[in-house]
């Protein structure tokens, strides 16, 4: 009667400490599949988001030189009363300051020689142009000139 309770004994170790094996199924086996399918799909979504904001990016661009095309050729056709002339843009953006603190609408333009003109007036006219240069030279600074953008 030891002998069998012993023997039940073991037996019932033996089986208690043995686990029992999960059975595998298809969706084990298609989880890395999945998975990686998942990755490629969030790749891929990201990638097509990158690429719509790089689209409207561009467009922006575009949209911004076109107006400042515009902007350029419009002011192109003005009169300007220079009053300074300067190859050193710092020199050029402090003359501009002064003569904005003074109340004109400064601009700086970029000439065919490489020097940044400082206009103090922009007029459409040339007749106007030429008085607002004679006043402006007798009241304000008299090395001042008209200056013409070539088309």
């Amino acid at each position: 009667m030891k002998k069998y309770f012993v023997f039940a004994i073991a037996v019932a170790v033996l089986l208690s400490s043995c686990q029992q094996k999960k059975k595998s199924t298809v969706y084990d086996y298609t989880k890395p599949v999945r998975d990686s399918a998942a990755i490629a799909d969030s790749i891929q979504q990201a990638e097509a988001v990158e690429l719509a904001y790089a689209i409207e990016q561009a467009r922006l661009d575009s949209i911004s030189l076109a107006e400042e095309a515009a902007i350029l050729e419009q002011e192109m056709n003005k009169y300007h009363i220079i009053v300074g002339s300067f190859i050193t843009p710092e020199y050029a953006y402090e003359c501009s300051s002064y003569y904005t603190s003074m109340g004109y609408n400064t601009n700086i333009y970029p000439a065919e020689n490489g020097f940044d003109l400082v206009s103090a007036l922009d007029l459409d006219d040339y007749s106007e142009a030429q008085k607002m240069l004679v006043q402006f030279q007798d009241t304000v600074n008299y090395e001042s000139w008209i200056y013409i953008y070539p088309n």
